[in-house]
């Protein structure tokens, strides 16, 4: 007879639907019902144990789950969220009443330099932490307490770890970033972009002698060892440093030559940037770069932007510098690391990536038409230290104080001031500078300042940039030191000489005594003080690898708007020395006798017909003229052209000497989005893109050029 053991009911104690008493848990099969799988009657003994008279134990149930240990925990944080975000709500409702908002007119007047307390308040902001581990920069403070609560929700639902880190090839994109990027054929791989041991090894040396004194934005000693593993591939490199090195390579096929590029990379010096350039493309789409906290990401990104010279109109590169300083500025890298508590050495690289993201910013502001003032407001980290990187580790507690003589960091730290001076100097425009300041040119950095107050501003800050150009060259520079020393010296002298002209053409002020000279004068000679600066630039970087920063400061506009008034200004000291340095440019820069480039094409037409002007005036005037190598070469090129009928500017005979409307021409030009002149040494231009440069202002021009004269016209027709 079927049996149960002691302390199970009896057959008539419990119904199979009902439940035990005093537990209110469900009964379940009995364990020899469960083991040969048939129904169990659920009243013990039950009837199938009674049938085969065996004994009847109840089953027991599996532990219980369990209720997850968070759920308290976060309901109280969203609870926590709730609140805050209800006890912002007033905030939000007063702020958007009349009384509170600024009138337009107001908030574009502030900028870094304005005394205003509105100025002078810098939000404390604090550093959190993604889902990712990665630190990100907040300043709203509601946002900020958001956030920590939203983290530690985070902490306690315990992501699965494999859904954080998935394997680079099967991430994906984000579609945002192929609005910057652009999206590479689906064929391309890093792997196709990845050189062998022996070319990872060089470019790195071309990198570490040619490209990073101008940049330190890497940390030699900490960054060797991921170099020597490139040597063996992708395998086994964090994807963050896979984008790094493929920048590292791009900056130093840059900064080669095209007979290098051949020799090493067995390729044009083109087709090796187009292949570096895919590859960090597709790298930072895969590494969804826009959402990134990652300070080595940044890095990479900025090191990718130097490489846009003459591959990207002047437009394009301000619009994605601007999305890198979004970048920067939503990691923090705006408030100094000792303000956020960061270690010495962290805050060092911070600070260095940083300025050098400002500066970059700055030029492609200038040259697309923007100013400075355009700059995140608040920023308030410090100028980096003159420290070699053998100076500053990671394990450091204390900061290392500055050295007290020469370093590394001396072109940058020259690069650094002529930023700060843009920084602090909001409105400063060439145009203004060369001609008339007055209020109501913009808004003044003085508010509601005169003109005397405008030019006392402006004189005051142009002293310190020139007191501090000065003390780099005396404290921190040796020509002894290298070929880096050398160029900072000569950098800085050539900078003091063009800020002390530009002191005195503004500050001098009209004399009885003497010429009245109008803007479009003072332009003119302002272009060709730039041109100098560029072909010395030229000039001291033959010999010493640093072609690709002389490259990087070329304006092709300048030139073209100097070459373009040479056509009337025929003699003169000031048209002499604008004739030497164009040799000289053309000289380093061969692509410039490209004249199947439509933009070549256009400056070898004012080019040669400026020179037939001029020879035909010196020739009148009892001297005998003869072409330069450079001119025969480049009418050669014209004529070569021209006879196989791929003339690219259609109508415009280059050999035509037909007078300039230089005034007509400088509004064409400028309504094509071509500055006459852009800032002093900062930065460069660009050729325009032959596929999106409208040219075809030039063909009326030549259709008009012989019509009279407008009376108010500031150029004369001849001299």
């Amino acid at each position: 007879m079927a049996t149960f053991p002691p302390g199970a009911s009896g057959p008539d104690s419990i119904s199979p639907d009902s439940d035990q008493p005093g537990t209110g848990r469900r009964l379940i099969a009995c364990v020899a019902c469960q083991k040969r799988k048939v129904k169990c009657s659920r009243v013990f003994p039950c009837a199938n144990c009674i049938r085969s008279s065996s004994q009847c134990i109840p089953g027991t149930p599996a532990p219980p789950r369990g209720r997850k240990p968070y759920n308290q925990a976060l309901k109280a944080r969203l609870a926590r969220c709730e609140q805050l975000l209800s006890g912002q709500a007033p905030a939000v409702a007063s702020s958007a009443s009349p009384n509170a908002v600024s009138t337009p007119k107001t908030s574009q007047s502030q900028s870094p330099a304005d005394p205003s307390p509105v100025s002078r308040w810098t939000p404390e902001g604090k550093l959190v932490e993604d889902p990712n581990g990665k630190l990100a920069f907040m300043d709203n403070y509601l946002l900020g307490l958001v956030n920590e609560e939203l983290r530690a929700m985070d902490e306690l639902i315990s992501l699965d770890e494999n859904e954080r880190s998935s394997p680079l090839d099967s991430r994906p994109s984000d579609p945002n970033t192929d609005l910057l990027l652009g999206d590479d054929a689906p064929k391309s791989s890093v792997l196709d972009a990845w050189p062998d041991a022996a070319l990872v090894f060089k470019l790195w040396q071309i990198f570490l002698d040619r490209v990073n004194p101008f940049t330190k934005v890497i940390h030699v000693h900490t960054f060797q060892p991921y170099v020597v593993e490139a040597t063996n591939g992708t395998q086994g490199l964090p994807e963050n440093i896979m984008a790094l090195l493929l920048s590292i390579f791009l900056m130093a096929v840059v900064a080669m030559s095209e007979e290098e590029c051949l020799a090493a990379l067995k390729k044009t010096k083109e087709a090796a940037v187009a292949l570096f350039s895919a590859g960090i493309r597709q790298t930072m789409r895969q590494l969804n770069f826009m959402r990134t906290n990652d300070l080595v990401i940044l890095q990479s990104l900025c090191l990718y932007l130097y490489s846009l010279q003459d591959r990207y109109d002047r437009h394009s590169s301000w619009v994605f510098s601007g999305t890198v300083i979004r970048i920067a500025q939503k990691m923090g890298l705006h408030r100094d690391g000792d303000v956020l508590g960061l270690k010495p050495f962290e805050s060092e690289m911070r600070r260095r990536v940083w300025w050098q993201l400002v500066s970059l910013d700055a030029k492609f502001a200038l040259f697309s038409g923007f100013g400075h003032s355009l700059l995140p407001r608040d920023w308030d980290a410090r100028e980096p230290s003159n420290l070699n990187d053998a100076d500053i580790f990671p394990a450091a507690a204390q900061p290392t104080p500055d050295r007290d003589g020469p370093s590394e960091m001396v072109l940058c730290l020259v690069r650094h001031k002529i930023t700060k001076f843009l920084v602090d100097t909001p409105g400063l425009e060439p145009v203004k500078m060369m001609g008339e300041l007055n209020e109501s040119g913009g808004a003044p950095p003085v508010a509601g300042g005169t003109r005397e107050q405008q030019m006392s501003y402006y004189l005051t800050h142009f002293e310190l940039f020139e007191q501090g150009l000065q003390h780099i060259l005396d404290n921190r520079c040796n020509p002894h030191a290298g070929q880096v020393h050398v160029m900072a010296q000569g950098l800085i002298s050539a900078l003091l000489v063009q800020k002390r002209h530009l002191i005195k053409s503004i500050s001098d002020g009209p004399r009885p005594d003497a010429v009245v000279q109008s803007g479009e004068d003072n332009a003119f000679m302002w272009a060709v003080s730039m041109l100098e600066h560029t072909s010395f630039l030229y000039s001291s970087s033959e010999d010493t690898g640093f072609l690709w920063f002389a490259d990087f400061n070329f304006q092709f506009e300048v030139l073209l708007y100097v070459v373009v008034l040479l056509g009337q200004r025929l003699e003169g000291p000031i048209a002499q020395r604008a004739w030497e340095k164009i040799e000289i440019l053309y000289r380093f820069r061969p692509g410039l006798f490209n004249v199947t480039d439509k933009s070549c094409a256009t400056l070898a037409h004012f080019v040669l017909r400026a020179w037939s002007k001029r020879l035909d005036l010196l020739t009148r005037s009892g001297f005998p003229g003869e072409s330069p190598e450079y001119i025969v070469k480049l009418r050669a090129c014209v004529e070569n052209v021209v006879h196989n009928g791929n003339n690219p500017l259609g109508s415009l005979n280059p050999e035509e000497t037909t007078p300039v409307n230089t005034q007509m021409w400088a509004h064409a030009l400028e309504a094509e989005g071509v500055p006459p002149f852009s800032y002093i040494g900062v930065g460069r231009g660009h050729f325009p893109n032959p596929e999106t440069s409208a040219w075809s202002f030039l063909e009326t021009m030549n259709g008009r050029e012989n019509e009279d004269e407008p009376e108010d016209s500031v150029f004369p027709v001849a001299l």
